[in-house]
Order: C-alpha cells, then sequence, then structure tokens
C-alpha cells in the first residue's frame, strides 16, 4: 500500500471543512483515487520516491529528481499551492507572488473551476487545513488538468505541492547528497 493511498484511504475529515456539496465530495474522492494510482504507476515504473534529491527550476518549469545511480527523472511542472506547518494553512499557487506566473496556469484553471461551481476552497487564497486537505486540492488539480503526477516538496516549514507532466528519463553524473531538495 502506498503512502498516498495511506493517506486516502479514508474519506476526508477536517476540523475546519465547511460543508461540501456530494458533487464536490465525489470529486474529491475520485481525484485522491486518481492520484494515488498515478503514484503507484510512477514508483513501479521508475522509481518515483526513492530519489536521492529534487529540484524545481523556476525559470524552465521543471521539476527534477536525481538519484543516487545517476539516474535523473525531469518534467515540466506546475505549482498547485503551499501548505504551512506553523499555521496549519493551505495557500493556492495562484496567490503566492515567489512563483512565476507562468507556473500557475493549473491553479488558476482550479479557481476558475471554483468560481464556476461556487467552491470556495478553490476561490479562497488562503484558509485554514491540514497535509490531508493539501493533497486533496493537489490530486484535485492533477485530476481536473490531466497532470501526470504530483510531488510535495518541503522548504523549511512549508510544503510545495507540484504537480507534473510527462516524465523524461537520463542518465547523469551519479548523485552522493541523499534526501536534499530545493525549489
Amino acid at each position: 500500500m502506498t503512502w498516498l493511498r495511506k493517506l486516502f484511504g479514508k474519506a476526508a475529515s477536517n476540523p475546519y471543512q465547511e460543508d461540501l456539496s456530494p458533487e464536490f465530495a465525489a470529486l474529491l474522492d475520485a481525484s485522491r483515487v486518481h492520484l494515488a494510482a498515478l503514484t503507484e504507476a510512477h514508483q513501479g515504473g521508475w522509481r518515483f520516491g526513492q530519489h536521492a534529491n529534487w529540484s524545481m527550476n523556476q525559470d524552465e518549469g521543471l521539476l527534477r529528481f536525481a538519484f543516487a545511480d545517476g539516474m535523473v527523472a525531469e518534467a515540466p511542472a506546475q505549482a498547485v499551492g503551499s501548505y504551512s506547518e506553523v499555521d496549519r494553512s493551505w495557500m493556492w499557487a495562484w496567490e503566492n507572488p515567489s512563483i512565476n506566473e507562468f507556473l500557475k496556469r493549473d491553479a488558476l484553471r482550479m479557481r476558475a473551476y471554483g468560481e464556476e461551481h461556487a467552491i470556495g476552497r478553490l476561490t479562497r487564497p488562503q484558509w485554514r487545513a491540514d497535509m490531508e486537505w493539501a493533497w486533496s486540492m493537489t490530486a484535485l488539480t492533477a485530476k481536473l488538468c490531466d497532470a501526470q503526477g504530483a510531488f510535495c516538496g518541503s522548504a523549511g516549514p512549508t510544503r510545495m505541492f507540484l504537480t507534473f507532466g510527462e516524465v523524461k528519463l537520463s542518465q547523469g553524473e551519479e548523485t552522493p547528497v541523499p534526501n536534499a531538495g530545493r525549489i
């Protein structure tokens, strides 16, 4: 069982939860199942999650995973949002001025979807949340924007949530630094 399946194996619960329409709740459930399946396929295909380090090049919009054996996995990425462990809040990427505008395309699509369907969680720039909600927003973005997968990277007490497109594999140099990351 993958970590996403463990995380999404139960219904979403949150003390900050507003009433969700049955349709939106069902869409969130389907999105979490969809992302779990994508993640399992990447884990089996190119060892997703076993990287030695990762980086996100905002200028090029590329998410890069380097493995200790020299393999490199690279994919175009979109910023979805960030989760602050300090104040337990979610902030959509479209609200974050430190993210390049072209990396906000899918987050902006989520805001437009929220406006069209009157879903407050998609239109409020920031709100109280937990990690389950952060993953749910990322899973929803991955599903509605046809992403190939999603990744959560750490930047201190902030977790950055990204979706990614088609992964290209190449052989680089061996990567000695374990579990390092940067945005």
